[in-house]
């Protein structure tokens, strides 16, 4: 069996104005009683796939067993190829965040499940942006294809080294984001415009992007509407809390 290298991301974030504190460390803020780091730990911990676990966030996050931290980059996709070029072996990487606190080991089992199908370099989780609203009132983005709009939820499988090719891409999306017409040449005027008019449907879009890229990119779809649920405001919070407290079992 695939055992998995778990990266969970925990760094500062940057004031936002929504009342999380950029200032603390948001995975350390209590939902429903416990920090967000200590759910996704258990939860990650628990997954028959998962071999071992590193976080990449300071070591005053806390002490758990069987967990490594490594240094934070610039940005979360900075932390990520800082880790994928610095490791030395070939092992798959499972990447998701600490302020995930409503995953559950059954959607990571889930997800690492698809992904060891897959015959491709990167997968992503993602969810039916409909499964969310019909469950929950919340404002979610999401990409539209033809088949639909979708939302990520923070779950990725890094089962190649050729993962690399992508983050590079992201760290440049990041530095350029205020220069659009940099990013719209780098993916491809043609990408760009059959994914606005909907040519494609979710598959064949992550797979045009990522051959942009030089990697393959295949989509893990999500059954639950709370894979998609991450807490980066206030009301996510909330919202988290009250899922939370009405699944006592999972918490």
């Amino acid at each position: 069996m695939v055992g998995f290298t778990a990266l969970i991301l925990a760094g500062r974030r940057a004031p936002t104005g929504d009342g999380l504190n950029g200032t603390q460390l948001k995975a350390l803020m209590p939902i429903s009683g416990t920090p967000m780091i200590d759910r996704v730990i258990k939860t990650v911990s628990a997954s028959k796939y998962v071999k071992r676990i590193i976080v990449s966030g300071p070591s005053s996050l806390g002490t758990w067993t069987n967990v490594t931290f490594v240094p934070t980059g610039t940005s979360p996709a900075n932390s990520i190829l800082q880790f994928l070029e610095n490791r030395t072996d070939n092992e798959p990487v499972f990447v998701t965040t600490a302020d995930h606190p409503l995953l559950t080991t059954e959607m990571v089992d889930h997800f690492l499940s698809g992904a060891m199908k897959s015959d491709t370099d990167l997968v992503v989780g993602m969810v039916d942006k409909n499964l969310v609203k019909t469950k929950y009132a919340t404002s979610r983005t999401g990409y539209k294809f033809r088949d639909g709009v979708w939302k990520s939820c923070n779950l990725f499988a890094c089962m190649t080294p050729h993962v690399a090719k992508m983050v590079h891409f992201w760290q440049f999306v990041e530095k350029n984001r205020k220069k659009p017409l940099r990013v719209v040449r780098a993916f491809g005027l043609w990408t760009l415009i059959s994914v606005l008019l909907g040519r494609w449907n979710l598959r064949q879009a992550l797979s045009q992007a990522g051959a942009r890229i030089g990697i393959t990119v295949e989509p893990v779809i999500m059954p639950w509407p709370e894979a998609a649920i991450d807490v980066d405001t206030m009301d996510d919070k909330a919202l988290a809390e009250s899922i939370l407290d009405a699944r006592p079992q999972l918490a």
